[in-house]
């Protein structure tokens, strides 16, 4: 669809808002609605902003307790451009050429995966799209997105991000409820946002203690979580023990219905892949993925829950 990149990063900065305002960084942000439509899917736009967004916080927060995040849009030839420049630690020009390979960081352990730049780059391509990162002359990093333009739309003004329509989910996912479990915010909250429009409830975990705790206190019909879930500290439990614990049922209550499983994972899988685990087929979802695929896949697993929970029903 035709949209305005003002729209997506204003409406990416919102959903990082509290985050920004907590770890004291200033955004310095000047819209451009006059600038051209690109042709572009908003989900998966807002996840690469997300992630340059986080990703120039957490280099702030390496350097100094207070910073500055400045974007920018302009015109280059027949493309749209936007600049994130943050005044962080910044890039080391000998580690350029591998900023976007996959599992790739330089990041303390516990703070990330080494996906979301190249998550950032594969969206970008799909859309025609480049990203560049160089260091700053003056200190930080200075990522650099560019986008052709869609052609004949020139002068052509969608309406906002924050008034699109949503599609409804299928009955059986309305007010259902979902646990999001990922350690990268950005992913958590782009998954989050795009469930909670289709009125569908939503909880979230950054890592697996969190999870298990929410899982104790609470009921869910699916739990969406990172295949590669970081541990930090005294927390070792991955995103497959999170799996095992669940299926064993908690706290040993036979009674407690299993919710469906579904992992996420930035490794390379063909079609709809299944991870092998304690003999069961669990589905699992590539990164980077549209919200429509994983609300599709929400549907079909719930239905097969319910089918199955009949079956058992007939059978007692």
């Amino acid at each position: 669809m035709c949209l305005h990149l003002s729209d997506v990063i204003e409406r990416s900065l919102q959903l990082h808002e509290h985050s920004l305002r907590t770890n004291h960084i200033t955004v310095d942000f000047v819209s451009r609605p006059d600038l051209p439509t690109v042709l572009g899917d908003t989900s998966q736009l807002t996840q690469v902003f997300l992630n340059l967004i986080t990703n120039a916080e957490q280099a702030i927060r390496e350097v100094r307790e207070h910073g500055t995040l400045r974007i920018r849009l302009g015109m280059l030839g027949d493309r749209v451009i936007a600049t994130f420049h943050d005044d962080g630690v910044g890039i080391r020009r000998d580690i350029l050429p591998r900023i976007f390979d996959p599992f790739f960081t330089t990041k303390r352990p516990g703070r990330g995966t080494g996906l979301g730049l190249s998550i950032c780059l594969a969206i970008l391509r799909e859309h025609n799209g480049q990203i560049e990162g160089q260091p700053n002359a003056d200190g930080g990093s200075v990522f650099t997105v560019s986008l052709p333009i869609a052609r004949g739309t020139e002068t052509f003004l969608v309406e906002p991000v924050a008034s699109e329509s949503v599609p409804p989910p299928p009955d059986r996912l309305l007010e259902s409820s979902v646990l999001v479990v990922d350690d990268e915010e950005s992913i958590r909250e782009l998954v989050r946002d795009g469930l909670t429009a289709r009125r569908i409830r939503v909880d979230v975990a950054a890592s697996g203690a969190e999870t298990m705790r929410l899982l104790e206190q609470n009921q869910y019909d699916a739990v969406l979580c990172d295949l590669n879930l970081q541990s930090t500290g005294s927390d070792v439990i991955s995103g497959r023990d999170v799996y095992m614990r669940v299926v064993k049922g908690l706290n040993g209550d036979p009674d407690r219905r299993p919710p469906f499983f579904l992992f996420m994972t930035g490794e390379l899988v063909e079609g709809h892949a299944n991870d092998e685990m304690n003999g069961m087929k669990v589905p699992m979802l590539q990164k980077p993925f549209r919200i429509s695929e994983l609300v599709a896949l929400l549907s079909e697993g719930l239905s097969r829950r319910a089918h199955a929970a009949g079956s058992v029903e007939k059978h007692t």
